[in-house]
C-alpha cells in the first residue's frame, strides 16, 4: 500500500485507482506518482483511515436521559461516541452520527413501551462487539409511521412511510463510569437502512 500523498482533491479512492475530482477519469498509482512530481494537484491513498482516539471516559458515560423499559428496569442513555473510520461507538453520539436519529425521544418510546422484545443473543446485525453477558443485553422494537398531518393535528394521512426502530440496551455494570450503572443504550436504528429518513426527527411536527 503505497502511503497518502498530498497532491489536490479525489473524489473516490480504492486500492488499485483514484478518481480526479475534476475529470472523472480513472488514473493509475504510477501516474499519480508523476503527476504530483509536476505538481498538478490529486490526492491520493489507500481506503483506510486511521481511528481517531476516544473521547475520554467523562464524555462517554455522561447520562442524557434516561427512562424504564418495558419490564420496568432503568436504561440510561449516555453520551457515547462514534468513530466513522473503524464503525465503532455507542449511546447517542452513535444512534445521531451513524444512524441520523437524533430524537433520543423516538429510541427511548421504544424501549418503554415496545412492540416487541428480548434477549440479545450473539451479535446484532450493527453491533461492533459480541453480545454482553447471557441476560445482560436486550433488543426492543417499535413501529413509527410518516403520516402527513394538519398544523393542529386533528386531521392526518397515510401512513406515506413505516418503519421498524430497533433499539439494543446492554445491562451490565460499567464501574469505570464516573455516573455508575449500566452501560446502557448501546445502538438505536432503522432495519433495513443504514441512516432513518429525516422525519423520523420530527414527529412532532406531524
Amino acid at each position: 500500500m503505497l502511503p497518502s500523498i498530498r497532491v489536490g482533491l479525489i473524489l473516490w479512492t480504492s486500492d488499485r485507482f483514484c478518481i480526479n475530482m475534476f475529470g472523472g477519469h480513472k488514473v493509475s498509482f504510477h501516474r499519480i506518482l508523476v503527476l504530483a512530481a509536476v505538481g498538478m494537484g490529486l490526492v491520493c491513498g489507500g481506503t483506510q483511515r486511521a481511528s481517531a482516539a476516544p473521547p475520554s471516559i467523562d464524555y462517554q458515560a455522561a447520562v442524557l436521559r434516561q427512562v424504564n423499559d418495558n419490564h420496568g428496569r432503568q436504561v440510561l442513555l449516555r453520551r457515547g461516541y462514534y468513530d466513522a473510520a473503524v464503525n465503532q461507538g455507542f449511546g447517542y453520539d452513535k444512534m445521531d452520527k451513524k444512524h441520523n436519529l437524533s430524537d433520543a425521544g423516538v429510541a427511548l418510546a421504544v424501549v418503554n413501551n415496545p412492540g416487541q422484545s428480548g434477549i440479545q443473543h450473539g451479535p446484532d446485525s450493527d453491533d461492533d462487539a459480541a453480545a454482553g453477558s447471557a441476560g445482560d443485553r436486550w433488543w426492543y422494537r417499535g413501529v413509527w409511521q410518516h403520516r402527513q398531518c394538519t398544523a393542529d393535528h386533528r386531521e392526518c394521512t397515510g401512513p406515506l412511510e413505516q418503519i421498524v426502530v430497533r433499539v439494543i440496551v446492554e445491562f451490565e455494570p460499567w464501574a469505570s463510569a464516573p455516573q455508575h450503572g449500566e452501560i446502557g443504550l448501546i445502538t438505536a436504528y432503522c432495519e433495513g437502512m443504514t441512516r432513518c429518513p429525516d422525519w423520523i426527527n420530527h414527529l412532532q411536527a406531524g
